[in-house]
């Protein structure tokens, strides 16, 4: 198929065919195919459109008759109704086992702790005075003591002191999500 300036396909013998025509004439029958395959007029009618487009965009393609440039786009549809299965399959199947991972006890349990951890830890921090705030935050990044001394311009027995005012404070709250956890695994 070649088009002249997008608006014609060309045959073998020459005659040539106005796309815009071509589109008109078929495009309800292509949307009824893909409706077979895919019941969802919205769905089918999108795939015919991304299908003519395909058609219009390809270049350098001589068609030898007009049969063999339907027998094309209807080979198109199918494919890209069939594509469209096979995604919907594959999401189908991924929220089928994402929701039976979100139903598990162990989901529950995972999601609360993680939850509650990261807001006793917020909290705790916040909590705590500015210096030994930053000091609990350059560390849980991962910094090592005499770096922080280093940065914050403070002893290394500063940091340790800092540190273990923190750590205080969070195994009093880690407590608290144990007894939750506890509470929750009782209930289900």
């Amino acid at each position: 198929m070649h088009i002249d300036n997008k608006s014609y396909i060309n045959f073998k013998n020459g005659k040539r065919l106005l796309f815009e025509s071509f589109f008109k004439d078929n495009f309800s029958k292509l949307s009824h195919f893909a409706i077979k395959y895919l019941k969802d007029v919205y769905l089918a009618e999108d795939i015919v459109q991304e299908s003519f487009v395909k058609i219009w965009e390809s270049d350098n393609t001589i068609f030898d008759s007009e049969v063999q440039l339907l027998a094309f786009i209807y080979t198109i549809v199918r494919n890209k109704c069939l594509n469209s299965i096979e995604h919907t399959k594959t999401k189908d199947k991924y929220s089928e086992e994402v929701l039976k991972q979100f139903k598990s006890e162990a989901y529950l349990e995972a999601s609360v702790l993680s939850e509650e951890t990261d807001y006793i830890i917020y909290k705790a921090i916040k909590s705590l005075t500015p210096q030994c705030s930053q000091v609990i935050k350059l560390h849980l990044k991962g910094i090592k003591n005499k770096e922080i001394a280093k940065i914050m311009k403070i002893s290394i027995s500063t940091v340790k002191s800092h540190k273990m005012q923190a750590y205080k404070l969070l195994r009093k709250e880690i407590r608290r999500i144990s007894l939750l956890l506890f509470i929750l695994s009782k209930n289900n």
